[in-house]
């Protein structure tokens, strides 16, 4: 019994708040967009003043339906009792809605069915019904209660509101901004033709219209509003499109009444079934307006829900068409979801689910094939913004649909399509391989690699420029990804191709011609440039890394911070990058210079990679960040050697809360052991015990990335961190504690010997070179003991 009084108080201030929220405004849903749970808080205002009566009418009949449901369990009532308690703060409520409700015969049964829809609890859930009835009682209760009702005004609901700390803005206030801005500017697609010369509260009040109220920045919002100004021109345009065949639907319907008195059946049946198709095709329009409207909005739920039940309506028509109609509806969801992020990708794999649930392959294979690759694309895009155990999962699904259209989609009978699809494949199998550690990883990559190759048969230069380009660069990075894994001879091989096939795809992709994708080429190639510059020594590798960095201000003149912010966050943090390593080998000023041009370029891109928008890209340019003040730190003497080194170690400990190993071993192992690098830096300059102990947990670490960076599926970064490992035994043999610096001198040699193992001086010999040079000077240190 206390757990139902337990549902019943919640749902009781729940309903109390809820009308309160509907009826309190006389003026027609003037308030603003409120959390579900700040219905429930001014329901908790409410019930100590003009609302306590009603709110204990409302729980009493709660509590009278819930006893009168036997099929409420004691699971159920906790399960209830938890999604009533108003833990869902960013589940919105639409207040135009709650409005037309307060008007509509059946108020109780609307917002019911309103709320629970808000709690995202599905019709045939067994809580549904019985749910819907108690919260029918309690709104009848609370509506019924005079005293409350002549109570209620907008300004006792905001009071409520303000009194929990919630903002009510009122719809009011913002469409006053709005008449303000469109009677300077006319129109919306006016005052988008320069959005940079736009106020900021002028860019607010246009984002929080399109229903994002939280956009802060400038960059950010004109982001948005440029690419909100794409859809509105569409929107307006399915608008107008909107056929006006409803005057027609009359002279139908007079010619079957006509054949009806003939008794010509046939014909009347005839007529209906024009009269259908054309009611249906008309309701469905209507409804990818109203879709496209709430994706204008960033409702994608409420459009999946609207362009569903378009395709559904068409079942008695042809039994294919809701297949047909998902086919085409999915797009519009896939590419709200590349734009905006949200739900969209994942409505977009659901709505093809669907169509592939009521369409067997043998019924239209073609059409079949392509829902496989549409399902395949939208899982694709999600695993690659999905980290951990999640994303991968996601990308073996799309592996297999992919691997399913193709069972339709041959190259003997659909040898373009093939080629598409093969080219998918292979996109999805990178993205696993490069998310795979060890042998698997590279399987995938060289299965990917294979998949490509097997594309560029069919995407020949000749018959297909485009196609053959644009293969060939996702060819390359592939490539890149292989070499970048691979050691010796091997590696530095398939660097090479990778870098040759960027220049074959940019004799197609030229700058004059296909300027955006001669900038992607160009990125790709500098990649390859700086890990091959990496690995090189001498006046060959500073040549590559040079090569790099002019390839990547090239690309920077295309991929603008105003037309292409997350391109150019990339490029510039790649260009950081090589600008380091760069720096790195640089000595004295010159090599300075550099550094702080990296840093310099790793804030930059961090001002569009942010945590909130972009937290794997985000952690990535805070640990390069991180890496180069640390280069900065150990070149710089004193207390600004100090900071710089603070600040590096800041840094670190930052991405590693989004580098979990659980989520990215690899790049979690990278991290750790680039902190240990900073923390022992620092702690060189620290004397006595405290630097001794610190010395000690550096050496920990190491140890730890070890686990993950393994010689037989990490060999490059295995020696990397045995290097490093002998540079701190170096220190801790030079360290004011250590009495006898001979065992960690011994240990050092040991490390730095099996990093020479893999480091050889024909295709590492930077690496060789300076590992050498440290082997040669513990000899020299052990030989003086």
């Amino acid at each position: 019994m206390s757990t139902i009084r337990d549902v019943a108080a919640q749902a009781g201030t729940l309903c109390v708040g809820t009308t309160a929220y509907a009826l309190g405004d006389p003026s027609g849903g003037q308030l603003a967009a409120t959390a579900l749970a700040g219905l429930a808080a001014i329901g908790l205002t409410l019930k100590a003043g003009c609302a306590h009566k009603a709110s204990a009418s409302a729980e009493a009949q709660v509590i009278k339906a819930l006893e009168a449901s036997p099929e409420f369990s004691k699971a159920d009532l906790l399960r209830a009792r938890d999604l009533l308690s108003g833990k869902t703060p960013t589940t919105r409520i639409d207040p135009k809605s709650l409005s037309r409700f307060a008007a509509s015969p059946d108020f109780d049964t609307a917002v019911a069915d309103f709320l629970l829809q808000t709690l995202m609890l599905a019709k045939d859930d067994p809580l549904y019904p019985v749910l819907r009835v108690a919260l029918r009682a309690g709104l009848a209760a609370a509506k019924k209660d005079a005293e409350f009702r002549a109570a209620l005004t907008l300004e006792l609901v905001i009071d409520a509101g303000r009194q929990n700390g919630l903002v009510l803005a009122t719809v009011t206030e913002l469409n006053t901004k709005m008449d303000e801005l469109l009677r300077r500017f006319g129109d919306f697609r006016t005052a988008m033709a320069d959005p940079e010369a736009l106020s900021l509260p002028d860019l607010r009040t246009l984002a929080e219209r399109f229903g994002e109220p939280d956009l802060a920045t400038k960059p950010a919002l004109v982001n948005f509003l440029t690419k909100k100004a794409v859809e509105y021109r569409a929107y307006r345009i399915q608008i107008d499109a909107l056929d006006d065949r409803i005057a027609g639907l009359g002279n139908l319907k007079a010619a079957a009444q006509d054949a009806a008195e003939r008794l010509d059946f046939d014909e009347v049946e005839e007529l209906l079934s024009r009269v259908h198709e054309v009611e249906a095709d008309i309701a469905a329009k209507t409804a990818e307006a109203r879709a496209a409207n709430a994706l204008l909005r960033g409702q994608a739920d409420q459009a999946y829900r609207l362009l569903s039940a378009a395709a559904d309506s068409f079942a008695g028509i042809d039994p294919l068409e809701p297949a047909r109609r998902r086919s085409g509806y999915q797009d519009r969801l896939y590419a709200h979801g590349l734009r905006h992020g949200g739900p969209g990708l994942a409505l977009s794999a659901r709505m093809t689910r669907a169509a592939l649930a009521d369409l067997p392959q043998a019924t239209d294979p073609v059409l079949w094939a392509s829902l496989q690759n549409s399902l395949a694309n939208a899982l694709v895009d999600q695993g690659s913004r999905s980290g951990g155990a999640a994303g991968a999962a996601l990308l073996g699904q799309a592996v297999d649909a992919f691997r399913a259209a193709l069972e339709v989609f041959t190259r003997a009978d659909h040898p373009m399509h093939w080629a598409g699809t093969t080219q998918n494949l292979a996109i999805a199998l990178e993205d696993q391989g490069i998310r795979t550690e060890g042998a698997a990883g590279a399987e995938l990559l060289g299965q990917a690699v294979e998949a490509y190759r097997a594309a560029l048969e069919v995407y020949t230069r000749t018959d297909n420029p485009m196609h053959w380009a644009g293969t060939t660069q996702n060819l390359a990075i592939a490539l890149q990804e292989q070499g970048s894994r691979t050691g010796g001879a091997a590696g530095a091989a398939l660097l090479g191709q990778a870098a040759e096939a960027c220049r074959a795809a940019l004799e197609v992709f030229t700058r004059a011609d296909h300027p955006v994708r001669w900038a992607m080429t160009m990125q790709n190639l500098a990649i390859a440039l700086q890990e091959q510059g990496s690995r090189t020594g001498g006046a060959t590798g500073a040549a590559l890394l040079g090569q790099a960095v002019e390839a990547y201000r090239a690309a920077l003149e295309v991929y603008t911070r105003a037309e292409h912010p997350v391109h150019w966050a990339m490029t510039t943090q790649n260009l950081a990058t090589a600008l380091k390593e760069q720096g790195i080998r640089t000595e004295g000023a010159a090599g300075a210079a550099l550094l702080g041009q990296a840093v310099d370029a790793y804030r930059a891109a961090l001002e569009v990679y942010t945590r909130a928008d972009h937290p794997v890209h985000w952690a990535t340019a805070t640990q390069n960040l991180a890496s180069a003040l640390q280069e900065q730190g150990i070149r710089t003497g004193g207390a600004a050697g100090a900071a710089l080194l603070g600040q590096a170690v800041e840094a670190y400990r930052a991405a590693l809360e989004v580098r979990t190993r659980a989520d990215h071993p690899v790049h979690w192992a990278m991290t750790v052991q680039n902190l240990a690098g900073a923390q022992q830096e620092q702690r060189i300059r620290t004397g006595g015990a405290a630097g001794a102990a610190l010395l000690g947990q550096a050496g920990e670490a190491y140890r730890a990335a070890l686990e993950v960076r393994t010689r037989a599926d990490h060999p490059v970064d295995w020696a990397l961190t045995q290097e490093n490992m002998a540079l701190l035994e170096q220190a801790r043999a030079a360290h004011d504690t250590c009495t006898d610096p001979a065992p960690h001198l011994r240990a050092a040699l040991d490390h730095v010997t099996a990093a020479l193992t893999v480091f050889d001086p024909d295709h590492l010999p930077h690496n060789h070179a300076k590992a050498a040079r440290l082997r040669d000077d513990l000899r020299a240190q052990l030989a003086a003991l």
